[in-house]
């Protein structure tokens, strides 16, 4: 459970929040996040795709993106389907490949 994350319902000044690969600085993507627990340990191979981060690119710990090592799996904690940028765009199209 975490606490002080926005959740769905809540009044929210901003709709979304950042999020990037814990090696690409650069790489930030807005994503539209509302729940109130996050992957604490990671299940047999799972890998971290995604972590939420600050306007200045600090990770924050909380997993916001999971993908399988070996198989086609990814997991998100935001509705991209409700957002559709071309980031969400491509992570829906790779799931349906």
């Amino acid at each position: 459970h975490i606490h002080g994350h926005p959740e769905n319902g809540e009044d929210r000044e901003e709709l979304t929040h950042n999020v990037r690969p814990q090696n690409d600085k650069k790489a930030m993507f807005g994503v539209n996040s509302m729940h109130h627990q996050a992957i604490e340990k990671l299940g047999e191979g799972l890998e971290v795709l995604l972590e939420e981060c600050s306007d200045k690119g600090k990770l924050t710990g909380i997993i916001e993106a999971i993908k399988h090592s070996t198989l086609p799996i990814i997991g998100v904690q935001w509705h991209p389907e409700e957002i559709m940028d071309d980031f969400s765009i491509n992570a829906i199209n790779s799931l349906l490949k």
